[in-house]
């Protein structure tokens, strides 16, 4: 697969990093003649992907009763990132939208040898995973046992050809840095155009290896009493390793990936007419990784907050009122805690987040929807069949956008409504004509959330901010759909 976001970017025809190594003036970009002039090129970043997985499972049943069965998980990931850049043609578009990899479009030769780029390096990613679980049931089947364990072995083989500053901006470049007293292998380049950031330091090319692999298990209990009622717990753990992308960084060290352990407890109710269920849970997270947007960059990165503590309750309940009216409700409230301040780099003091509340989370929420069926609709002698009517409400609480809770996105409640009329009734079978009204009353609200470190300067820690970058919710909105079944 090959896929990739690209963006144009002015070159000086003098630029550090067009010059390279030699001793040539510059690039003639536009080809009049000079080196005097900043050229926009297309640079955008390609990523070929070849992916390959296996899933198989062999399964025991020693009786009705007693089930054992193991897994065994293959995947592999080879990633080839490039970001060559191309001309643009004379109304602005790029020559090709893959650059100039691998002869798509025309590279940008420079003197050295080498073609202007943004990125260089190749990665392969291979999971394999060993996972066994035993199933029990009890006491006439009213109590389940289910136990199982999980060996992940996560491998990450990873090679950059360019200087890297930090997990994304890369300088790829022959020219001759100037090292960093006391950071091996650390160099300063002059400012250039994908060298224009006040901490133009850079960690060298590097081939490197990481692998993550733990132990994992998992128990869950559930005991059903009466003919409706039951209770359940469960315990899990989990490890989620870095993306390939956060691992190249220009510090020469292996992030620690993501682990958690997450318990489950609660109640069920259900019969024919109404079901309901209540549970409390407590998730605990180590390196845990929030994923933010930089407007500037134009790039997804991800950054480590340490320990967070997740508690909370949530519930469901739903009710068939008559066969034709139904009602569904839910609801949870959830309480957070980041419990270490965030590290911000050598040297650097870290950021106050300890006791914060966790980013883009809401401490409540609530929705309820209702269904109505008005069947064999007969207007004026005309059979119209069925049509249903409904209708949802959803409350989103507050929400903190920044590490240190300095911002925070308000609170906003939003209102549904559908109508779906069945096309069986005119001889359609399984079509329907649908219209959607969303936002019925046009609320203003902030939707999704890049969340960011601080939106105001921290005293004593740093004059840097980074805000957070939202989405805006959609307005009212009536959309009509057309469902049609020809065969």
């Amino acid at each position: 697969m090959l896929a990739n976001g690209g963006g144009t970017q002015p070159f000086n025809e003098n630029d550090p990093q067009i010059r390279g190594n030699s001793t040539a003036p510059g690039v003639d970009l536009n080809q009049d003649g000079d080196f005097l002039d900043a050229v926009t090129l297309y640079r955008p970043n390609t990523t070929n992907t070849r992916r390959y997985g296996l899933i198989t499972s062999l399964i025991y049943d020693i009786n009705d009763d007693h089930r054992l069965r193991g897994v065994y998980t293959y995947d592999y990931g080879r990633h080839r990132q490039t970001g060559d850049a191309t001309f643009l043609d004379i109304e602005g578009d790029p020559l090709d939208v893959f650059g100039g990899k691998d002869g798509n479009g025309p590279q940008v030769r420079l003197p050295d040898g080498t073609n202007l780029r943004r990125r260089d390096r190749f990665s392969i990613a291979s999971l394999n995973q060993f996972s066994a679980e035993y199933r029990g049931d009890f006491l006439d089947r009213r109590l389940r046992i289910n136990a199982g364990v999980r060996l992940p072995y996560f491998e990450r083989q990873l090679n950059n050809y360019c200087f890297q500053r930090d997990t994304f901006n890369a300088l790829c470049t022959t020219q001759a840095g100037t090292p960093v007293p006391g950071r091996p292998g650390f160099f300063r380049f002059p400012v250039s155009a994908l060298n224009n950031n006040a901490n133009n330091i850079f960690g060298a090319p590097r081939s490197f290896e990481v692998e993550y692999n733990d132990l994992l298990p998992n128990l869950g209990v559930s005991y059903r009493f009466g003919e409706s009622h039951q209770v359940y717990a469960a315990y899990a753990e989990g490890l989620s390793a870095p993306r390939t992308d956060d691992l190249y960084d220009q510090i020469p060290v292996n992030p620690e990936p993501e682990t958690t352990q997450n318990f489950d407890i609660g109640y069920r109710y259900q019969t024919p007419r109404f079901n309901l269920s209540i549970g409390a849970f407590s998730n605990n997270f180590q390196n845990r990784i929030v994923r933010t947007f930089d407007e500037a960059a134009g790039l997804f990165l991800s950054r480590n907050i340490g320990e967070v503590e997740l508690r909370g309750i949530d519930g469901e309940a739903g009710w068939r009122v008559t066969d034709d009216f139904t009602l569904y409700g839910s609801a949870s409230y959830i309480d957070t805690e980041v419990l270490s301040d965030q590290p911000r780099g050598l040297g650097l003091a870290p950021l106050p987040t300890a006791g914060t509340q966790l980013v883009e989370t809401p401490d409540f929420q609530a929705a309820l929807r209702a269904n109505y069926t008005l069947r064999d609709v007969n207007l004026f002698g005309v059979q119209f069949g069925n049509f249903e009517f409904g209708g949802q409400v959803k409350y989103v609480g507050d929400r903190f956008a920044t590490d240190v809770n300095d911002e925070v996105a308000p609170s906003f409640t939003v209102v549904d409504l559908d109508i779906r009329w069945d096309l069986q009734s005119i001889g359609w079978d399984g079509s329907f004509l649908q219209l959607n009204v969303t936002n019925l009353f046009d609320e203003e609200y902030l939707g999704d959330i890049s969340s960011g470190s601080n939106r105001f300067a921290v005293p004593g820690v740093t004059t840097s901010t980074q805000s957070a970058i939202y989405q805006v919710g959609a307005p009212a909105t009536v959309m009509l759909t057309l469902r049609a079944r020809f065969f």
